[in-house]
């Protein structure tokens, strides 16, 4: 874990434009009623909302980003009121923080490194709206990843270009922090031929990969051709 830098500059922009997000005794902490009016793309509703949220500018060992988590107990109501899993809406069971975009588009989401207007603007506010249209809809916004490494591999599917870098970031968060899985996975990018969707899923449905997560799928198989062309052994 490291700290993430906040600038005075940053202060004053949290202070006019969020004043109910106060910093608490800790330096590196927000916390309070983070309020939002958000159109975020066409033919959806504009959304005027707030959630209590207690923002952490650390890291953690699984993401670069400031640990975000949702106070009010908003979100586990509604995980709560439909049977679903915490992990459903998009929030890690084990310490409540949210999952803001896949590890492996963690760089992406920034024009220049990280920057906390970008933060606010690309992923939280994003994400709360979808909380919000999830709440009154019951369906979300748009496209939304699994959880875990389900996710992982959804996202790496939908990198554009091969990147040396980023294809080792996903074997090695794959290995490091899904280690049962991995054993499949290592075993399905180690074969010599084309992975086939026969497979059974690795989501554990007993139904086979073509029919089950399709996209897991098409990332393991942009994953084995990367790894052969950046010669990372697996």
């Amino acid at each position: 874990m490291s700290l993430i830098e906040i600038t005075r500059k940053d202060k004053e922009w949290i202070r006019d434009n969020y004043p109910d997000l106060n910093q608490e005794d800790a330096p590196t902490r927000l916390a309070g009623a983070l309020k939002f009016r958000a159109l975020m793309k066409d033919k959806l509703p504009e959304i005027q909302d707030k959630y209590q949220v207690e923002i952490e500018f650390v890291t953690s060992p699984t993401s670069s980003l400031p640990q975000v988590r949702e106070t009010g107990g908003r979100i586990e109501k509604v995980a709560q009121d439909r049977s679903i899993e915490l992990s459903d809406l998009h929030v890690n069971p084990k310490d409540g923080t949210l999952c803001l975009c896949s590890p492996l588009e963690e760089d992406s989401s920034f024009s220049n490194g990280f920057n906390l207007e970008e933060f606010f603007s690309e992923l939280l506010i994003p994400f709360l709206y979808a909380q919000s249209y999830f709440e009154t809809n019951n369906k979300w916004p748009w496209k939304h990843y699994s959880h875990g490494h389900l996710g992982i591999l959804e996202s790496y599917a939908y990198t554009k270009q091969s990147d040396c870098a980023l294809t080792k970031k996903c074997v090695e968060i794959l290995r490091k922090q899904y280690r049962k899985e991995w054993e499949l996975y290592r075993q399905l990018l180690n074969k010599k031929d084309y992975i086939k969707g026969h497979w059974l899923c690795a989501c554990g449905s007993s139904m086979k990969f073509r029919t089950c997560h399709y996209e897991v799928l098409e990332g393991l198989r942009k994953l084995k051709q990367d790894i052969t062309v950046c010669s990372i052994s697996v």
